[in-house]
């Protein structure tokens, strides 16, 4: 049986991969006010669209009360993304970039799943866990090394 969490994942990986070199290439055209309005403002009409399919009850007494972390974290991490990837992908190059930007997501990942931060299933670290990112370390000096 295919699992649908697995293909959406490695789409969400070409979409890390395309989406900074992408804004990179747009805002060299365009300049980067411009591109945050129209890529914001399409992530706002997809919000609106899935928010009216999706008929989800809400309170907005429910969302004034919300953590400031909860409510406002996803969105600020998607402005350091954005710019960062901008700012990243033409000085780096893509391998290096994303190589860099895999071993951060895995070391917090880690941090995340060992504390069970925002309500993910507890898993804690292990020396295997630890041998993975030294591998992901090594495959960053690898990428690193500019003649064999």
């Amino acid at each position: 049986m295919i699992n649908i969490a697995l293909i959406v994942a490695a789409l969400m990986g070409l979409g890390i991969a395309f989406q900074p070199v992408t804004n990179a290439a747009a805002a060299r055209f365009i300049g980067l006010a411009p591109l945050m309005v129209v890529s914001n403002g399409l992530v706002l009409i997809g919000s609106i669209i899935y928010a009216g399919l999706a008929r989800e009850r809400f309170s907005w007494n429910e969302i004034a009360t919300l953590r400031p972390d909860l409510l406002l974290g996803g969105a600020l991490y998607g402005l350091l993304i954005l710019f960062g990837g901008i700012y990243v992908f033409p000085r780096l190059g893509a391998t290096l970039a994303l190589m860099i930007i895999i071993l951060s997501q895995l070391v917090f990942g880690l941090v995340i799943d060992h504390y069970g931060l925002y309500g993910v299933p507890r898993q804690p670290m292990s020396w295997v866990r630890g041998l993975a990112i030294v591998f992901v370390i090594m495959g960053v000096l690898l990428v690193r090394i500019k003649k064999v």
